[in-house]
């Protein structure tokens, strides 16, 4: 009887063990899945040519709104932003009220800026641009899977933010 017990105790030691090495295998497939991607990532926005888009709306004061699938999107190339966003929240001066349903516009960045960090696997970009009402910043942080969160501040307008993906003919996520 003691012969079984030891024998029972020994197998379920060794299939332990045996487990214990699958969780670390499954791990070290899930970091090299994760640093794959945001090398991904990382390949796109050194492109100087990518998009986002828009998934959900986050108004300041108000609750997510999903508009996955209208087309909403910010695009950069290596000199110029175009966007078509939805805007919900509140407009002060300076900016036509009635005339736009949202934040479309096409123009030249002026300050530009990309800061990589590999260690926490995000990258965050910031810009300011001019239209023909206001002046716009945003900053676009972008995290290892591809998915982003774009925070836009205006003069003229209260604070939005927008999360989404980055895509990329190139980008296989």
């Amino acid at each position: 009887m003691r012969t079984k017990i030891i024998l029972f105790i020994t197998l379920l030691l060794s299939l332990n063990i045996l487990v214990g090495q699958s969780r670390l295998e499954r791990k070290q497939l899930k970091e090299e899945k994760s640093q794959k991607e945001y090398l991904q990532v990382k390949e796109v926005i050194e492109s100087d040519t990518y998009e986002f888009n828009i998934v959900w709306v986050l108004p300041m004061g108000g609750t997510s709104i999903n508009v996955n699938g209208d087309g909403y999107l910010v695009k950069i190339t290596s000199d110029s932003i175009q966007t078509y966003l939805p805007y919900f929240g509140r407009v002060y001066s300076g900016v036509g009220y009635g005339t736009e349903s949202g934040i479309s516009f096409e123009s030249e960045l002026e300050d530009f800026q990309v800061t990589v960090n590999d260690d926490k696997k995000k990258i965050e970009i910031g810009l300011t641009t001019n239209t023909t009402n206001e002046n716009i910043e945003m900053v676009i942080t972008i995290f290892k899977n591809g998915s982003c969160h774009i925070t836009l501040q205006s003069m003229h307008r209260s604070t939005i933010s927008y999360s989404g993906k980055l895509v990329s003919k190139t980008l296989l996520l």
